[in-house]
């Protein structure tokens, strides 16, 4: 084993030649490590200067076989055996300090004035594109701001009924309820709904975390929300989307009133709007939202009329969302509306009771019998005891007949 690297002036001599480190080294027989190692040592490389490949070699890799800096890299590390992997910005800086920058070929038939053009016809395509996209859209959705209802009638009554927040898929619940009520309906001449969303708990949104509130999946929830609408088909005359069924619209773009307006074939009002429903020769105008502002815990009833005030010159309007029913009769601007507060099929619901309602919410829906003979409301917050007295009014109606 020779030690001859140790002497500064041969070792200057065979670098300068051009000699590589493992040339060097396999002369004297040690590690090409040993030879950098002593190169450090004796000043004669600085180590920004540490020439760990030649020119011919780096050239060799570099441009003829055109390899990535990582790739060059990766082999030195290999190569020289080092703990420490060698980085490819040090690749980089070789091949400029041996001016090898550049002369890679690059696999580019335009150059950068083309590229440009090219972009900028593009963008105008998307523009024009997009703005006639938008106006495709509106001609097939489904959601309106406004609708005329008419229903035609021999009988002196009908009934039309505030279903919201039934909340499908929760352990707290009242199915029996829900289930009775929507055979009632469905068995009951003149009877028709307003569904104002959350018809189910659908907690698809992973940082809830109130799956353990829920007694089925959501699959299984959208089921039984098929079911109900199957079985009030024709009874449905409005459908609103409600917060519950915007948690698959923010995670998938998909809610499940866009299958349950299908299933029903009714007018869809989003998240609210004005309903100008006729009744024979009678018009009823019904303001209705899924939620709205101003709210009140000592004054239920106070959004519908701040809602009333700003948005619908209505006779009727309804707000869901908060679970409390409630129904007012008060005048507004010069004569008296209906005020309501839409409840809900969830009567345990621990946050209800958290804000302090514990105790007083019920399995109750509001409901408002409309006269066909002149413009008449009778409110109720009991739908069986305003099926009741419906199917009494129409009977009284027919034998005075």
């Amino acid at each position: 084993m020779s030690k001859r690297y140790k002497d500064r002036e041969w070792l200057s001599e065979q670098i300068k030649a051009g000699r590589t480190l493992t040339s060097i080294a396999r002369e004297c027989g040690v590690n090409p490590s040993t030879i950098f190692r002593w190169t450090r040592k004796l000043g004669i490389i600085k180590p920004s200067e540490n020439p760990l490949i030649s020119y011919e070699e780096l050239k060799r890799l570099y441009l003829d076989l055109e390899l990535s800096f990582s790739q060059i890299a990766n082999l030195l590390t290999y190569k020289w055996e080092r703990k420490e992997p060698i980085k490819p910005s040090y690749v980089k800086w070789l091949t400029e300090k041996y001016g090898l920058i550049g002369k890679k070929k690059l696999n580019i038939e335009h150059d950068i004035v083309e590229y440009v053009d090219r972009k900028e016809r593009s963008i105008e395509e998307v523009w024009k594109a997009t703005i006639e996209h938008q106006k495709r859209r509106k001609e097939y959705e489904i959601v309106q701001k406004e609708a005329t209802i008419n229903i035609s009638t021999q009988e002196a009554w009908i009934l039309l009924v505030f279903m919201s927040d039934l909340h499908v898929g929760s352990r707290f619940t009242d199915y029996e309820a829900l289930y009775k009520h929507v055979n009632l309906i469905s068995e009951t001449p003149n009877v028709y709904v307003f569904l104002l969303g959350d018809l189910h708990d659908n907690f698809v949104i992973p940082t809830m975390n109130r799956t353990w509130d829920s007694i089925i999946t959501p699959k299984e929830q959208k089921y039984m929300c098929k079911d109900i609408a199957t079985k009030l088909k024709g009874k449905v005359l409005v459908s609103l989307i409600g917060d519950h069924e915007m948690f698959s619209e923010y995670m998938a773009n998909y809610n499940i009133v866009d299958d349950i307006v299908d299933i029903l074939n009714c007018v869809f009002l989003g998240f609210g709007g004005l309903v100008y429903l006729r009744v024979n020769d009678i018009e009823y105008k019904i303001g209705i939202r899924h939620r709205y502002r101003y709210n009140s815990s000592l004054n239920l009833t106070h959004t519908v009329k701040r809602m009333l005030e700003r948005e619908f010159d209505a006779d009727i309007g309804v707000i869901a969302h908060g679970h409390v029913a409630d129904i007012e009769q008060a005048p507004l601007r010069g004569r008296y509306r209906v005020f309501i507060r839409s409840g809900t099929y969830k009567p345990e619901d621990r946050y209800l009771q958290l804000k302090g309602f514990d105790g007083v919410v019920g399995t109750k829906v509001p409901c408002v019998l409309l006269s066909s003979k002149s413009k008449k409301a009778i409110t109720f917050l009991d739908l069986e005891t305003a099926i009741e007295t419906l199917k009494a009014l129409n009977l009284y109606y027919k034998i005075g007949d």
